[in-house]
């Protein structure tokens, strides 16, 4: 695992990434769709856009996650490839309710499925998990935690 700060979207073009997480929530609003309303969720769901795919017809993220909440995909995955990008969005899971501090176990589960789904040769982008909104530290609690479950294709980005 690396380290570095900055913009996340800007980094993922510098570093022509393979990977871009999203750190999510594991809840679906009324409508079906993933409740992404808060941090780079809410990013996502304003601003990117999926290529379509025989299984997935929507483009939207929060409409497309939502769906495989409903099947009960409940780990790090990928959600889809963004048009006009490089990358695929990851979904990485730090909290069960997006009204709740982030959980450190299921942060930790997170990792692990990041560092399966992650080969070695990837460049994977993951925003300090929980550690925005989610309420935890990332010096004092998260990182100490997921360090040593991370290749170094996985570069863990703070706010400059």
């Amino acid at each position: 695992m690396r380290e570095t700060t900055g913009d996340l979207w800007q980094l993922a073009d510098y570093y022509r990434a393979d990977m871009v997480c999203v750190t999510t929530n594991l809840r679906r609003a009324g409508s079906g769709r993933a409740v992404m309303s808060a941090g780079v969720a809410k990013h996502v769901r304003d601003n990117i856009r999926l290529v379509t795919t025989k299984e997935y017809q929507t483009p939207l993220p929060d409409a497309r996650y939502g769906e495989m909440l409903r099947k009960h995909v409940f780990n790090t995955t990928v959600i889809g490839r963004v048009i006009g990008a490089t990358y695929k969005l990851v979904a990485f899971p730090t909290k069960i309710d997006w009204r709740n501090p982030s959980d450190l176990d299921l942060i930790v589960r997170s990792a692990h499925h990041l560092s399966d789904l992650a080969y070695p040769g990837d460049i994977c982008l993951l925003p300090r998990p929980g550690c925005g909104l989610g309420g935890l530290s990332w010096e004092d609690e998260v990182r100490p935690r997921i360090r040593h479950l991370m290749h170094d294709g996985i570069i863990v980005v703070g706010r400059e």
